[in-house]
């Protein structure tokens, strides 16, 4: 009897605590419906290729990594530094046989204090960084000053400023035309954690995935206009990609498992091919309590894990959006592709390092 009644009041209290308890960030909660899930037959049959990658340098956290003029990958940490990895002092091999035994040699070259996401060189050999907090960032190559270029837009602060690219197939960081316009996301209204020095945009991400509201943003940048919005109301609006004729750019749409695609000129035919990261595989139990905001409401609450185990893969598309690659593996979650001569080179949100896959003609 003592036991019933225990088990009542605490129901009560329980009960009263997820009507009562405000939800993180006042975020609203929305609905949506589910697309189909393509098959995975023909291009997109599960393999393991990726198993064969390699760890190289240790660099915590690098969402993007970008070639820079010097030949080296550029990658932003969860410290703040942006980290130089030399690609020429390493050897990419197997990780089952040689794991971590060819670690590249990295130089900590400037840090924007707070949380580069998006890289970018422009023509100036200078580094354009997206900062979760700070907005668009210029970093002199030279003396490492840094300028803020954008931290608001057409009424709201940029509080998630993420993935500038150019126009480099298999790119999906800052976007920078010929002429100098930046092209770049501001993913979400939600900012990233603070965890001391560190800010961590892990949490936000997921709060914004599972609160299903269209808080993200394309945006585009140039010296003469300042910042203009060219697409809100997108779920998490992630990567972002330029077209090599510049006709078009892509944003990644997380949560709906798709590409956009915002025309600038031309015929809109369509040309070009990207890789394209898939940071997570499609959460069955996420999709199922897509109609129902008050269950995930009650998931926000009581803080119930939704992440699986981590799994790297990746797709090439052609400019039609038609996969025409499929590479997988029990590897870390992948955020970003960069291809150079030939290897493809990881980022990775939380991994303690970089990674590299030989392509072949095989895969």
């Amino acid at each position: 009897m003592r036991l019933a009644f225990v088990l009542v009041l605490v129901a009560v209290a329980l009960g009263y605590y997820l009507h009562v308890a405000p939800l993180p960030f006042d975020a609203e909660v929305g609905s949506w419906e589910v697309q189909p899930n393509p098959e995975r037959l023909g291009v997109l049959a599960p393999n393991t290729l990726l198993s064969e990658s390699s760890f190289l340098g240790q660099v915590q956290g690098a969402e993007t990594l970008v070639l820079g003029p010097d030949g080296r990958l550029y990658g932003g940490t969860a410290d703040g530094w942006i980290v130089a990895v030399d690609r020429s002092t390493g050897e990419v091999g197997p990780t089952s046989e040689r794991p971590y035994s060819s670690l590249l040699k990295t130089e900590h070259w400037a840090n924007v204090r707070g949380r580069p996401l998006g890289l970018e060189f422009d023509k100036n050999g200078d580094l354009i960084v997206a900062e979760a907090l700070k907005g668009l960032l210029h970093v002199n190559s030279t003396s490492k000053v840094i300028t803020i270029l954008s931290h608001y837009a057409e009424g709201r602060n940029i509080n998630f400023a993420d993935q500038p690219t150019k126009r480099i197939m298999g790119r999906q960081d800052v976007a920078i035309a010929e002429d100098g316009t930046i092209y770049f996301s501001d993913a979400s209204s939600i900012p990233p954690t603070q965890i001391g020095c560190i800010y961590d945009p892990l949490y936000a991400s997921l709060l914004d995935v599972i609160t299903s509201k269209p808080r993200g943003r394309l945006l585009r940048y140039t010296q003469q206009g300042g910042t203009e919005l060219l697409l809100d109301k997108i779920h998490f609006s992630n990567g972002v990609t330029l077209a090599h004729d510049e006709s078009y750019v892509l944003v990644c749409e997380t949560p709906r498992a798709r590409i956009l695609r915002y025309w600038l000129k031309g015929p809109k035919d369509g040309s070009g091919h990207f890789w394209a990261a898939l940071v997570a595989p499609r959460n069955p139990l996420l999709e199922a309590i897509a109609p129902y905001p008050a269950i995930r409401s009650l998931i926000l609450k009581l803080k119930l894990p939704l992440l699986g185990k981590p799994h790297g893969h990746i797709v090439e598309l052609d400019g039609q959006g038609r996969v025409v690659r499929s590479l997988e593996g029990d590897t870390q979650s992948i955020t970003a592709v960069t291809e150079v001569e030939g290897l493809l080179y990881f980022g990775h949100l939380h991994a303690p390092s970089i990674t590299a896959f030989q392509l072949s003609s095989t895969h």
